[in-house]
């Protein structure tokens, strides 16, 4: 395990070669002391005081914060190690500073396994200074009453000022980690600080293994070549086999063709430069470090006074190289606010005020609990094949084949594969005959091959959740991109024979249809019920908006039940076959920190797939079309469903609610999926003077109705004025407003430019909210919205 150990001792120059250091030596952690600021978007913990710091910047996460409310170091878990960072400055009285190794050593004492290190401040002759003083006799005897040994070796002063030098930056670590190989070294590197980089490295106790990640396969895309690509790729006929030997052959071409013309991925991804760094600050840091080695050397040479003010000039330089690159690159992302109101600059202010990513899941015993919940195991589909007719089947054309290719987005994360999607592209329009061929041998065979059918599993947490909840994660699946293509072509042959078919009150996954359209059938329904007169036969109703919530809906969807779906809709034979075919045999693959992991998927919808929506649609259209009472209505967005129940009284209200949520459960036990009942929310709607409720039974619970509630991101209450929707969003955008203005500088203001930049954030905050979930929600999350097209969008908002 790699740490880097460095006292910036509060320099701005300090803190931004450190962000820079960290990208080219790529340590596991980092321990701080004295920052200049604060990484709020990174897994970093500090203690009472804000001046001892551990930052996770590697691949291990932080397993615990075990301490971080004492002053003077805090204490982290990290591969077993309970990491301490310290910093006792020098203003500290002896009494205080016996005080600080009292707590530190008591805190110690309850773990087998310590590493600590830090800035304390301290002489002894143990360590390489010429005399022990107090303190560090202080701090010999603490460490006394631990198991732990001194790294520090040799006479190399950690801090250098001038003239001064003295060796303060220490690190201690349990006897047991250095029976094995360690290291421990000053760098040799340009910090901007008076104190040395420290470089040391320790074994993590656990047997070392190299461990082979699912997607370790890729290629630098950075270096593709469409003309090179397309003469490197072996253009002759695929030959014999059934459809999965062609897949293979297919894909090796492909693999073959990308290692002839791009270089590989390293295994370890290599994080990007600090957005401001340039060959002439690179240039200016070496020499920096070459003027300071310079002047160290000369002290008593005749030329010292020059060879001082060289490495001054040179600290300067540097200085304002940094300074101007971070104001160029201030200036265009300011020409970038009016292009795009949630482009780069957007994104670039929200991610000061994100809270610190959830830690990496490499647990097996965790993941395997996540699997498991979120992708539930089914009994074997039961689907018979010999129940497909014979027919001819319509071969896959060139121009469906360029018109799946050209859905395919250059960007998106390809699969197990590895294969970039702009090099698939390539060799789909370059030599569309081997693709066709195989396609239509597995439309023949009725066979989806079954490398196409390897997922890998990505987990995206939801928002402030434990991490040990599975409920907590939204899985995603990814897929290869040959594969998806076909998968293009076979939702656009299934879609149009289902599409006149489907209920239209599904705005889910279909051409034309959004949330704002489902939101606005609920209030316009809600409307027309509330107006008019209360008299003897006046038209005024009561209308109740309930929303029911399905658990782990996409991944517990039977494909017994999708089949029948797709039988009852008369989907051709042949369509319905590479659908079972499709199911069949999935295999999820994940990561763990002992290797990769498998699991066997019997049910549910791949999320990340192409075919995957609309199935769900498919089989979700029973629900739609059950018989329900004539007052009911049922608006769907995906798996969100809204029960609107219009009526004169609220007996007949209540009376509808319970058949229809009968109805709903029934149905839903027949196809496998289970109501969230403690999640149901529901409002009645009304233009009565006095605010009313009713009580509603879902199951075993008793819900009751709210003043409001939320459909897909946008608040409808009792009274159809959005006046909560409006507090909602206007406190939403409070919280921003006020965490932007602790950005801003404490004397003197904010620069116009500044204000103007995160006003204009605070606005895009603000009608980002505005118009639902339109942008939020996982079936149109990749909508983007700018310009006219938001001023239109913005226009639909129901008032």
């Amino acid at each position: 395990m790699k740490i880097l150990q460095l006292n910036l001792n509060h320099c701005e120059a300090a803190h931004d070669l450190l962000l820079q250091t960290v990208r080219e030596i790529k340590p596991d952690l980092v321990v701080v002391s004295e920052p200049y600021r604060h990484l709020v978007t990174q897994p970093w913990v500090t203690d009472k005081t804000s001046k001892a710091v551990i930052w996770a910047s590697g691949k291990c996460p932080l397993q615990s914060v075990a301490n971080s409310t004492e002053a003077g170091f805090v204490v982290a878990k990290v591969e077993g190690i309970h990491f301490y960072s310290c910093y006792a400055p020098p203003s500290l009285s002896l009494d205080a500073f016996e005080d600080l190794l009292d707590r530190l050593t008591e805190d110690a004492k309850q773990h087998s396994l310590v590493a600590i290190a830090g800035d304390f401040n301290s002489w002894a002759v143990d360590w390489g200074s010429k005399e022990t003083n107090a303190r560090g006799e202080a701090l010999l005897q603490a460490m006394l009453s631990l198991d732990v040994v001194l790294l520090n070796s040799g006479n190399k002063p950690t801090f250098i000022r001038g003239e001064a030098s003295s060796i303060v930056d220490l690190t201690f670590v349990s006897s047991s980690l250095v029976k094995g190989n360690y290291s421990w070294e000053v760098m040799n590197t340009y910090t901007a600080s008076d104190h040395c980089a420290l470089l040391w490295e320790i074994p993590t106790g656990q047997k070392a293994s190299r461990v082979h990640k699912t997607n370790a396969v890729g290629w630098r895309v950075g270096a593709f070549d469409s003309h090179t690509f397309t003469v490197a790729l072996d253009n002759r006929e695929i030959g014999g086999g059934n459809a999965n030997e062609q897949a293979q052959l297919l894909m090796k071409r492909l693999t073959e063709a990308c290692d002839a013309t791009m270089p590989r991925k390293c295994t370890v991804n290599q994080p990007p430069a600090m957005y401001w760094w340039n060959e002439e600050i690179c240039n200016l840091r070496k020499k920096c470090h070459r003027t300071r080695r310079a002047s160290q050397r000369g002290r008593k040479g005749p030329n010292y006074e020059k060879l001082v003010a060289e490495y001054k000039s040179a600290r300067q330089k540097l200085k304002k190289a940094i300074k101007s690159s971070k104001r160029q690159c201030w200036k265009e992302l300011l020409n970038e606010v009016e292009n795009d109101p949630w482009g780069r600059p957007y994104k670039v202010v929200m991610t000061h005020l994100k809270n610190q990513p959830m830690l990496l899941l490499t647990c097996p015993i965790l993941l395997n609990k996540i699997v498991t919940a979120l992708f539930p195991s089914q009994l074997e589909m039961r689907h018979p094949t010999e129940q497909y007719e014979e027919e001819e089947i319509p071969l896959i054309t060139e121009e469906e084949l360029l018109e799946a290719c050209d859905r395919v987005g250059n960007a998106k994360a390809p699969g197990l594969d590895g294969i970039p999607n702009i090099a698939l592209k390539a060799a789909i329009r370059a030599v569309p005959s081997l693709f066709l061929d195989v396609y239509n041998k597995c439309l023949i065979e009725g066979l989806f091959p079954l490398k196409w059918k390897q997922q890998r599993l990505v987990l995206l947490p939801k928002g402030k959740k434990p991490p040990e909840e599975p409920s907590s994660y939204r899985p995603l699946c990814m897929l290869d991109t040959a594969g998806k293509v076909l998968e293009r072509i076979l939702h656009r042959r299934i879609e149009k024979v289902v599409e006149p078919l489907l209920a239209g009150s599904q705005y889910g996954f279909r051409k034309g249809r959004s949330t704002l359209d489902a939101i606005d059938l609920v209030v316009s329904t809600a409307k027309e019920a509330i107006a008019g007169t209360r008299w003897k036969g006046g038209t005024k109703k009561y209308c109740l908006v309930a929303t029911l919530d399905i658990k782990n809906a996409f991944n517990s969807a039977k494909w017994d039940c999708i089949m029948k779906a797709l039988s009852d809709m008369k989907v051709p034979g042949y369509l319905r076959r590479m659908v079972a075919s499709y199911f069949t045999d999935r295999v999820l693959k994940y990561d763990t920190k002992t290797g990769p992991k498998e699991y066997r998927v019997t049910g549910g919808v791949p999320q990340g797939s192409v075919l995957g929506p609309l199935l769900w649609n498919i089989m979700y259209d029973g629900l739609l079309k059950l018989n329900l009472p004539a007052e009911v209505k049922l608006v769907a967005y995906a798996d969100d469903v809204a029960v609107v129940i219009v009526a004169k009284h609220l007996e007949e209200v209540t009376f509808a609610f319970d058949t229809t949520v009968e109805k709903i459960r029934h149905w839903m036990d027949t196809v496998g999926l289970q109501l969230a009942e403690h999640k149901t929310e529901a409002v009645l709607i009304t233009s009565r003077k006095q605010v009313e409720t009713i009580t509603l039974q879902v199951g075993a619970h008793q819900i009751e109705s709210q003043p409001s509630l939320r459909y897909l991101g946008v608040m409808i209450d009792a009274r159809l004025n959005f006046k909560h929707h409006v507090q909602h969003v206007g406190t939403k955008a409070s919280v921003v407003r006020a965490s932007l203005s602790r950005l801003m500088p404490n004397i003197g203001g904010p620069k116009q430019k500044r204000r103007e930049l995160l006003a204009s954030v605070v606005t895009s905050f603000f009608f980002f909210f505005s118009l639902g979930n339109a942008f939020t929600h996982p079936a149109a999350r990749r909508r983007r919205v700018c310009g006219t097209r938001w001023h239109a969008e913005r226009a639909r908002i129901p008032h």
